[in-house]
């Protein structure tokens, strides 16, 4: 569904802060295009290779993130999404796959201010769109969250303990207990 709305790699696009390395290009572009047809399988070893061959390149290692995050592998994506906007936190695919990182775990109020920042910093028009859909999936999805709207419940005061203990010293034979289970 939130593959739908944006581009691959949460929008990854490369960045001007990171370009491309010319031989790694065609591999990245290769497994961009894997993930905007949702073949992620097919798309992670040939970002796994780009990342083990330039580590430094901020939006591969986005991507990468954003494929393990579209297999489940949460732990692994969020190492790398997180590495990746801490050296890059103005980077429109850094940003875009903390969003979609964020989204797809149903937090979609915490992937609304990375998306405002990804349309600061869209490179073009694509972009620009693909964040500004997700930016409105996730504001839709938030109205109403339930863990938004829970709050501790109103217990009559003569419930309320306020310090007491209320546990008596006197043990209770097993079998009255074992009464009340039936």
């Amino acid at each position: 569904m939130i593959a739908e709305r944006v581009d691959a790699g949460g929008g990854a696009a490369a960045s001007p802060h990171s370009p491309a390395p010319p031989p790694a290009a065609e591999a990245w572009k290769r497994a961009h295009h894997l993930l905007v047809i949702g073949q992620v399988s097919e798309a992670i070893p040939l970002l796994e290779q780009v990342v083990a061959e330039y580590p430094s390149w901020t939006a591969a290692r986005a991507s990468l993130g954003v494929a393990y995050t579209r297999m489940g592998r949460i732990h692994e994506a969020q190492d790398l999404i997180e590495g990746a906007l801490a050296e890059a936190p103005e980077d429109f695919s850094c940003q875009m796959a903390q969003a979609e990182y964020f989204a797809r775990l149903g937090f979609y109020d915490k992937a609304v201010p990375h998306l405002n920042v990804a349309l600061e910093h869209a490179p073009g028009e694509p972009e620009y769109r693909a964040a500004f859909e997700m930016r409105r999936f996730c504001i839709d999805k938030c109205k109403g969250l339930f863990y938004r709207e829970t709050v501790l419940p109103r217990w009559p005061r003569a419930w309320r303990l306020r310090g007491r203990r209320t546990q008596t010293s006197e043990a209770v034979p097993v079998t009255a207990l074992e009464k009340d289970l039936r």
